[in-house]
């Protein structure tokens, strides 16, 4: 009786060493379910933080994305305001090159009506002197 007696005092003293081993593997369990939650916790806040930034960021890019449409349609006015000047200038620039070319050709003939009127003007001196000189001699 003894005998068995010491015998399960065994299997009571190895049920408790079990027992404390699972108390002891159950604690650390906790811990590190506890340090998990931690994380999860502080990865959660990271991750609304992340997409407060995300919709803060995208709320940036529409703004930007209506900036730039707008830039563009007034680019667009502008350039088209730009070519209707342009082709004002050109058709401005023509009408002063053809009024130039006309202006030379003018210049020209009275260029010409002027050498022949001072032919005409040095002919004429030299028929008035010789008339003069006719005269006086007639005088003499």
């Amino acid at each position: 009786a003894l005998a068995l007696a010491l015998r399960e005092l065994e299997l009571v003293r190895v049920e408790t060493n079990s027992d404390s081993n699972s108390n002891y593997e159950l604690n650390q369990l906790q811990t590190a379910l506890g340090m998990e939650e931690q994380t999860s916790g502080v990865l959660s806040e990271m991750l609304d933080a992340a997409a407060e930034q995300t919709n803060r960021l995208g709320c940036k890019l529409k703004q930007v994305e209506k900036e730039q449409a707008l830039a563009v349609s007034q680019l667009g006015h502008v350039t088209s305001e730009l070519v209707v000047d342009l082709e004002s200038e050109e058709n401005t620039i023509a009408l002063l090159q053809a009024a130039l070319e006309s202006s030379e050709c003018h210049v020209a003939s009275l260029s010409e009506q002027l050498a022949s009127a001072q032919e005409c003007a040095a002919c004429q001196i030299e028929e008035v002197e010789a008339r003069c000189q006719h005269q006086l001699h007639q005088l003499q």
